[in-house]
C-alpha cells in the first residue's frame, strides 16, 4: 500500500508538467482572440462611423446633383421673370472628367510613364451625356497624342498650354456640335 501511496503522487507531478506548458498557449491563443476581436470592432466602427463606404463618391454626386437642381431652379426663374442670360452667363460650364489615362511617352522604352485625368470643360447644353457616350473615342485620341510626344515635351512646365490647345482639338474633333472651352489637368504624374 505504500507503494500505491507513493506512486499517487508521482503521477500528478507528471501531469502538471504539461498543464504549465499549456497554460502559456492558452494565454497566447485568448490574447490572439482578443487582439482578433478588437481589429474586427475598430474595422466595424471605422467603416461604420468615421468613413462610411462610398461617403466621399456619394457626397460629390449628391453636390452635383443639388447644383444641377439649383442651376435648372435658377434657368426657370429667370425665363419666368423674363430676364433670361442664355446659359453661358448662367454659369451652366460643365466639366467631365475621363478616367485616368497612363501611357508611355515617346522614346522612354515603357520605362517612363505619364499618368493624367484629364477634365473637359464643355458650355454647350447636354455636353456630358454627348462626352460620356463618346468616352472611348475621347481617351483613344488624348492617348495617341500623348503617347506620341517626348518625356522632354511631357515635363516642360511651358509646353503644357501647348498640350492642352492640342488636347482641345483632339476632342473637338470627337465631339461635333459640343462648344468644348478649355481642358483642365487634374492630375498630372510623369514618372
Amino acid at each position: 500500500m505504500a507503494d500505491k501511496k507513493d506512486a499517487k503522487p508521482e503521477a500528478p507531478a507528471p501531469e502538471q508538467k504539461p498543464d504549465k506548458k499549456k497554460l502559456p498557449l492558452m494565454k497566447i491563443l485568448i490574447i490572439a482572440g482578443v487582439l482578433l476581436a478588437q481589429t474586427a470592432g475598430a474595422y466595424f466602427l471605422q467603416k461604420t462611423f468615421l468613413f462610411p463606404s462610398g461617403s466621399a463618391s456619394h457626397g460629390a454626386e449628391e453636390q452635383t446633383e443639388h447644383a444641377e437642381e439649383a442651376e435648372s431652379e435658377s434657368d426657370g426663374e429667370g425665363e419666368e421673370e423674363g430676364g433670361g442670360h442664355g446659359e453661358g452667363a448662367k454659369g451652366a460650364v460643365q466639366i467631365v472628367m475621363i478616367d485616368e489615362i497612363i501611357v508611355n511617352p515617346a522614346g522612354t522604352g515603357g520605362r517612363r510613364f505619364l499618368s493624367t485625368v484629364i477634365g473637359v470643360q464643355a458650355s454647350t447644353p447636354k455636353a456630358e451625356e454627348t462626352i460620356v457616350g463618346r468616352m472611348a473615342l475621347l481617351r483613344d485620341a488624348a492617348i495617341t497624342l500623348l503617347s506620341s510626344k517626348s518625356l522632354d515635351q511631357l515635363a516642360s512646365i511651358q509646353y503644357r498650354d501647348s498640350l492642352k490647345s492640342e488636347l482641345k482639338d483632339a476632342v473637338i474633333a470627337q465631339l461635333p456640335g459640343i462648344k468644348v472651352d478649355n481642358i483642365v489637368f487634374s492630375t498630372y504624374v510623369l514618372q
